[in-house]
């Protein structure tokens, strides 16, 4: 039986909107199940933002795996998959996974000042100042053992590197630049 080019596009429209709604009693095994999940280009976002690649996504036994978390299980039974879930169900169970939030950089943060000049403590062996030139030659003047301090030029301003080997040589750094006012 041949089709017309125009029911052709009809019926693969109509199979594309009605993919996400198709049971998994559908699909042969659970290989077919995680592509057609993997389609969803919203679960392709979320697996990025959750730092995960395409096969960390499986089926152990009749439960669907994300790693090492069970996202939903009892999917399959003796007679074949559930016939009541659908892809759907399982692309919004995978969403629902958090996604871990970003850890604060250690150290005070930004918004601290000293002699008129704000830095921000990117680590404990690490200052960031924000500083005109003048001040930038002050920062690079104040000699400290153990530790480096670099002037990076900007549109607006210097940043100020200031690096020590260890964390007494920001806190030293930091005490001389108090007492010179």
């Amino acid at each position: 039986m041949k089709i017309s080019l125009k029911e052709y596009i009809m019926e693969s429209i109509y199979n594309k909107i009605n993919e996400d709604k198709r049971t998994l009693d559908d699909f042969a095994g659970g290989i077919e199940i995680v592509k057609a999940i993997l389609k969803d280009s919203r679960v392709k976002k979320h697996l990025k933002a959750l730092k995960m690649r395409n096969n960390d996504i499986y089926f152990d036994g009749g439960d669907l795996v994300l790693v090492d978390k069970t996202i939903a299980s009892n999917l399959l039974s003796a007679d074949g998959f559930d016939y009541k879930t659908s892809i759907d169900d399982l692309v919004k169970k995978i969403l629902n996974v958090p996604v871990p939030k970003k850890p604060k950089k250690s150290g005070s943060g930004t918004g601290d000042e000293i002699n008129g000049m704000s830095y921000s403590n990117e680590s404990d062996t690490r200052i960031v100042f924000t500083a005109d030139d003048s001040e930038a030659k002050k920062l690079k003047d104040n000699k400290v053992s153990n530790v480096t301090v670099r002037i990076m030029k900007r549109k607006n301003g210097n940043k100020v590197y200031v690096d020590a080997k260890n964390k007494d040589g920001i806190k030293e750094f930091l005490t001389k630049l108090k007492g010179e006012k």
